[in-house]
């Protein structure tokens, strides 16, 4: 009996990223004067490592865009929250721009690392709490 547990254990450490939920689906934003909506999907590369890639829109009520899509990878991950960076290249005339998502089973929420500009229009952001779209289900009788 011991041996099997000691097996589980020792299977669940080296499969660790099993134990961890998906990121990928749609979740939207919404705060005073802001809306966005972003969409996430994960996949893994030809080296077996977790890519994650997000394309994410917002908008304020003056109607400035913010459009960014970026890819990124895992950082630290569990059952109940994984932290991924992103890096996203820019024409050079201002730095790149680096922010972090940390994903909930609920949620995301998004917080920009970079100094200044953030690739983003007049008085549009991205950092806050984002919620996770999900689908409803229909009901009826049959």
């Amino acid at each position: 009996m011991k041996r099997l547990i000691l097996a589980t254990v020792l299977m669940m450490v080296v499969v660790g990223q099993a134990w961890c939920f998906d990121p990928s689906g749609d979740y939207s934003f919404k705060e005073k004067g802001m809306s966005g909506d972003m969409v996430v999907s994960e996949t893994t590369n030809m080296h077996g490592e977790s890519e994650i890639k997000v394309k994410l829109d917002t908008m304020n009520s003056q109607t400035n865009m913010c459009e960014i899509e970026a890819t990124g990878g895992r950082s630290i991950s569990s059952d109940q929250s994984i932290d991924a960076l992103f890096v996203v290249p820019t024409d050079g005339f201002y730095p790149e721009i680096k922010f972090e998502i940390t994903f909930t089973p609920k949620g995301a929420k998004i917080k920009t690392l970079t100094d200044g500009p953030n690739g983003c229009g007049l008085n549009v952001y991205f950092d806050g709490k984002w919620s996770k779209v999900v689908a409803k289900r229909k009901g009826g009788k049959e």
